[in-house]
């Protein structure tokens, strides 16, 4: 009767032990199929990782400059503001070699009387130069003469 028990014993265990080891098997086959869908999804992170950063390069690249999306007219308008403002600037220089010149002059200290040349106007500026009236300039040479 002890080994009849026995018997019974092995043969309930060895049918748990038949079904743990299916239900590993099992186990196994799903970790096999979550594995392959997890590296699928992380070939399609790969991939579109790639094409983003091909994506933002191009777009680095070749973006567009506001020159770029000028229509005609607004084109011209830029054409246009540009030459004045080189005008504008060419003038300046103009302006500072003069007072360069005036100064090395006065530092000799054989200068001719002073010339007050016209200062040029900022482009779409309203001011003419006519209309600007500045003090008069005292002869700071013939001073000093009278003095001694």
């Amino acid at each position: 009767e002890i080994e009849y028990e026995i018997t019974q014993l092995e043969n309930n265990n060895e049918l748990k032990l038949n079904k743990e080891i299916k239900d590993i098997d099992k186990l196994h086959e799903e970790l096999a199929q979550v594995t392959l869908k997890n590296t699928d999804a992380l070939k399609k992170v790969a991939q579109l990782t790639e094409e983003k950063m091909k994506l933002s390069k191009y777009l680095n690249e070749s973006a567009p400059t506001a020159a770029d999306e000028l229509l005609p007219i607004d084109d011209l308008k830029e054409k246009e503001d540009r030459k004045r403002m080189i005008t504008y600037i060419q003038l300046q220089a103009r302006e500072i070699e003069s007072l360069r010149a005036e100064i090395t002059m006065l530092k000799r200290k054989d200068a001719p009387p002073l010339t007050i040349p016209t200062m040029p106007h900022p482009p779409g500026s309203r001011l003419v130069a006519e209309d600007l009236v500045l003090p008069p300039i005292h002869d700071v040479r013939s001073r000093g003469k009278s003095n001694k």
